[in-house]
């Protein structure tokens, strides 16, 4: 009797996510360059928009990968955020193709998942079933001719409950994932698969995925009223720092302020990382000793007879 030894691999739901995660980044970029980025370029031609009129905006996900993916995010953006070119545009077939795109709750919802007062239920012109867009033109600040949908992230993170909208860090990864529960409906979008799996990859990586139709998340960040800031700095240490300033400022000609009570908002107080010092060389064993601030934040030492500079820690 023949014996068979073999290896049990189990695909887990991480791994699902990402079968179908691909699967999706390999299909959709394909669709957006063949299928839609035609209709939105005839778009702007129909409305008489120059390309010189479209902002720059930052190419977020996966459109950086080639120049005609380049060219249909920014188109995307422009339609959902620049104001100067919103009373051109026309209510024709393109911009009801590229509205329909947009609203699929695989992007996520409307805001607290109700249609608000700049959203109509709207019957295609173009055969199917009635389907929730902004209003019809003219388009403003208030009725954009694409919005953004809402997902589990963003919902959770502007939600006052749970966080402060007074801080100006209210957000770490794990109170936002404890939070996503109260969001959390079943629907048909990645970083509700992403939340399923318990995976903060996944999340990150739906979130990713969805960037040109998903809208992140807005606080005030103003600064609580008890959040009083005190000048602790000895004086022996600003005596020194005022007496470096001087001596740079005489050295090169500038005009470096003090740091105070009074200006500490213009001055930034953390330090750029990562960062590497050389501060010595044993000759018998040509090592270079160095300390190393990393890009977390971790303080090290470490003997190399490779030159570390910040420049290679930065590309590492």
């Amino acid at each position: 009797m023949k014996t068979y030894n073999y290896i049990v691999k189990e695909i887990k739901d991480k791994d699902y996510y990402f079968m179908i995660e691909n699967k999706i980044t390999d299909v959709m970029p394909k669709y957006e360059v063949a299928i839609a980025l035609p209709k939105a370029e005839k778009l702007l031609e129909d409305c008489k928009i120059n390309k010189k009129e479209l902002k720059d905006y930052p190419i977020e996900g996966y459109y950086y990968k080639n120049e005609a993916l380049k060219k249909y995010f920014t188109i995307i953006r422009n339609l959902q955020h620049n104001i100067s070119i919103f009373h051109k545009i026309k209510d024709i077939e393109e911009l009801e193709f590229l509205q329909k795109l947009t609203v699929s709750e695989v992007w996520g919802v409307l805001k607290n998942n109700t249609v608000n007062e700049t959203m109509v239920w709207r019957q295609s012109v173009m055969g199917g079933l009635p389907y929730f867009v902004p209003k019809k033109g003219p388009y403003n600040e208030e009725n954009p001719p694409l919005i953004r949908k809402y997902d589990i992230l963003t919902l959770t993170m502007e939600d006052k409950e749970l966080f402060n909208q007074n801080s100006t860090k209210p957000w770490t990864v794990e109170t936002i994932k404890n939070g996503l529960s109260k969001y959390y409906k079943n629907r048909p979008n990645l970083v509700e698969l992403g939340y399923l799996t318990g995976e903060t990859e996944c999340l990150l990586c739906g979130a990713e995925t969805n960037s040109s139709y998903r809208i992140y998340a807005m606080i005030t960040g103003y600064l609580c009223m008890e959040e009083i800031y005190q000048w602790k700095v000895s004086e022996e240490v600003e005596k020194l720092g005022r007496k470096i300033i001087d001596e740079y400022n005489k050295l090169i000609g500038s005009n470096i302020e003090y740091p105070t009570i009074f200006n500490h908002f213009s001055f930034k107080k953390d330090s750029e990382k990562p960062r590497v010092a050389f501060l010595g060389k044993i000759l018998f064993t040509n090592n270079n000793y160095f300390w190393i601030l990393d890009k977390t934040g971790r303080i090290y030492d470490q003997y190399t007879t490779e030159f570390l500079t910040t420049e290679k820690l930065l590309n590492t």
